[in-house]
């Protein structure tokens, strides 16, 4: 189980997730999630949906169920500019806006309902206990949105049970704008405008074409 006390000290090959206090991408944050959880609950393992591994039975899988703008945050803010040169005078634009990420864990197993409790709430206290952690990551908040209605599917083989939670969380998407960069590229937009250069015609092969012209009676020329 990952200490969140002493410090952590990744094993060899090992991708330390727990590397600044900066912004979390989506993809990065259910990396930290699944690290987390696989490294205390090894026996659960944990999948995206209509992902390509064969599912192992019991398991959690996550999708999302929706993403919006935070209220208040319809587009990009700026963060920051950056000079990167004084002798070129670029400038990158830093910009950041927030979403909020409603993201569903389904505990699936073969016909445990008691089980598929069992993991869930063991998931549910695992998610408070690391919250600080994922925080610490760069989640800007992370809150318990819902339980939904719970579900069965009989398959080929045995039925499967699912129990499962819907987290609301909070994460700042970050772009970079090369300003320099940008303006160039609205010079060469606005001349071809102004003259746009026609495309060039396209020949397949030697052929040449020919036309068969039928007159008014009928007759082909």
């Amino acid at each position: 189980m990952v200490n969140i006390i002493e410090p952590y000290t990744p094993r060899p090959n090992h991708t330390t997730y727990l590397r600044s206090q900066d912004s979390l991408s989506y993809i990065e944050f259910l990396q930290a999630v699944e690290y987390m959880w696989t490294e205390s609950h090894p026996d659960v393992p944990f999948y995206a949906k209509d992902g390509d591994k064969e599912a192992r039975y019991p398991c959690i899988i996550y999708s999302l169920e929706s993403r919006m703008p935070v209220t208040g945050e319809p587009k990009p803010k700026l963060r920051e500019n950056i000079q990167t040169s004084k002798s070129e005078h670029t400038t990158i634009q830093i910009l950041g806006q927030r979403f909020q990420n409603f993201i569903r864990f389904s505990v699936i197993t073969e016909s445990d309902p008691h089980l598929a409790e069992t993991i869930l709430e063991a998931f549910e206290d695992f998610m408070s206990e690391f919250i600080p952690v994922l925080k610490k990551l760069g989640a800007s908040e992370i809150l318990y949105h819902n339980r939904p209605r719970d579900t069965s599917e009989n398959r080929s083989g045995p039925d499967s049970v699912s129990r499962a939670v819907i987290f609301m969380v909070i994460l700042e998407k970050v772009t970079r704008r090369d300003i320099q960069k940008l303006e160039s590229i609205y010079i060469d937009v606005r001349r071809y405008i102004q003259d746009p250069i026609p495309p060039p015609i396209v020949y397949y092969g030697d052929a040449t074409p020919t036309y068969s012209i039928i007159d008014q009676h009928g007759i082909q020329g």
